[in-house]
């Protein structure tokens, strides 16, 4: 079994005093970093992903071959 430490830094955000109160509240004092940076991994894989879908649009409107007809070529193609 291989155990793999990820090094970490230190970070210091300012967060309203509401929402200080509500993270002491809901979560364990030793687990608020580890709950904070799974929060924040999870909203920046959402961004990058909004933006990739953001940045693709359109990305099919000056194809030769329309989007209907590719995905029935797909499906055809997989028939036996």
């Amino acid at each position: 079994m291989t155990i793999v430490l990820k090094k970490k830094r230190q970070a210091n955000f300012l967060i309203t005093v509401q929402t200080l109160n509500l993270l002491k509240k809901q979560v364990p004092n030793k687990k608020q970093s580890e709950f904070v940076e799974q929060t924040l991994v999870k909203a920046l894989k959402k961004n990058a992903f909004r933006d990739a879908v953001k940045n693709s649009f359109g990305a099919w409107k000056n194809h030769t071959e329309n989007t209907e007809k590719y995905i029935r070529s797909l499906r055809e193609s997989n028939r036996i």
